[in-house]
């Protein structure tokens, strides 16, 4: 079962290149459409895959993705679309570099 995902205005319009000015409304518009304007992209639903790799990330942040799916049956390439999408949704950040880099996860 998947849970949705949510994220505040604030965040939402950082992440497309867009900010509140003062008084709440966006670059300009009259009045606050962000309901209208993030449908989808609100509404984030982490799928149960995702919440197991979150889970191994949870108690090893150095995990690779090459771990994960040797504990899941699912391909390291599987892994590495299920991390790119937490990190679209901004719930899984990557600190330092490719090697000896950790996951760090910034929602719960």
């Amino acid at each position: 079962m998947a849970l949705p995902i949510n994220i505040d205005e604030k965040a939402y319009l950082a992440s497309i290149g867009k900010e509140l000015d003062e008084g709440g409304k966006k670059d300009g518009k009259q009045g606050n459409d962000f309901l209208k304007d993030c449908t989808k992209d609100c509404t984030k639903e982490i799928t149960d895959k995702q919440r197991i790799t979150l889970k191994l990330i949870s108690k090893d942040c150095t995990i690779t993705s090459e771990k994960i799916s040797e504990k899941k049956p699912v391909t390291a390439r599987t892994i590495e679309k299920d991390i790119a999408q937490l990190k679209q949704y901004g719930i899984l950040t990557r600190e330092g570099g490719r090697k000896d880099g950790r996951w760090v996860i910034t929602q719960s």
